[in-house]
């Protein structure tokens, strides 16, 4: 009898050791728990049709040939995603008026987390396809990476948004190749010089949502209201 109640005592002494142990470790783990379950740290998933983000360096190239040493003026970004382009404009000029629009609400949530405080930049939650100047004004530079499945309707979409300046585009290659819709046709009446297409090839296949699609780098230039 001695001996079982010894053997239970040497137990209770052991799992209570052992409780302990895990305590002073969980009390440790807390602090990295609640910082876990804070949504402001957790990390996010954003899925929306068509969306294709912008690689970083990517992005900071079509800025980069949109500004050329000119400036940015006005800036719009229809279907803007997750605010890859806009971070790029961002990191060349602080304080160009930026119009981002997209019709995701998940989109949307994102890039007003990405541009609040930023007095400069104009959210609008649409259609691109939608509206019309009288809503969103004109523009001196449109920087773009529309949907693969839309893009001629998107980019000629923009012209119609531009005052006079630069649209620089990302485009599924095949839109450019394949001129058999009536959008297709328009956009290649305005690519009028090789020089305005550059095929970059699959350069989404390493990206968080991938597609073996090829994409073109299009530049276009407007002098004036009229054209």
């Amino acid at each position: 009898m001695n001996d079982s109640r010894s053997r239970g005592i040497l137990r209770l002494k052991h799992l209570r050791e052992v409780t302990e142990a895990k305590g002073e470790e969980m009390a440790e783990q807390r602090e990295r728990f609640q910082r876990l379950a804070r949504e402001d740290s957790a990390p996010r998933v954003v899925s929306s049709h068509n969306l294709f983000q912008t690689p970083p360096e990517l992005a900071a190239r079509l800025v980069a040939l949109a500004s050329d040493g000119r400036g940015l003026g006005r800036l719009l970004e229809p279907s803007a995603g997750l605010g890859r382009i806009y971070n790029a404009v961002r990191a060349v000029d602080r304080a160009a008026p930026v119009v981002l629009v997209d019709v995701s609400p998940e989109c949307a949530g994102e890039l007003y987390r990405a541009t609040e405080g930023d007095g400069a930049a104009e959210l609008v939650v649409a259609d691109f396809l939608t509206i019309g100047t009288d809503r969103l004004g004109r523009f001196d530079t449109v920087v773009m990476n529309p949907p693969f499945s839309e893009g001629a309707k998107h980019l000629l979409k923009a012209w119609d948004f531009l005052h006079a300046g630069e649209i620089v585009c990302l485009l599924n290659q095949e839109t450019i190749d394949n001129p058999y819709t009536e959008e297709r046709k328009r956009l290649a009446e305005l690519i009028a010089e090789p020089a305005n297409v550059e095929s970059l090839g699959p350069c989404f296949s390493k990206s968080e949502r991938s597609t073996d699609v090829h994409v073109a780098m299009v530049y276009l230039k407007k002098e004036n209201e009229d054209d």
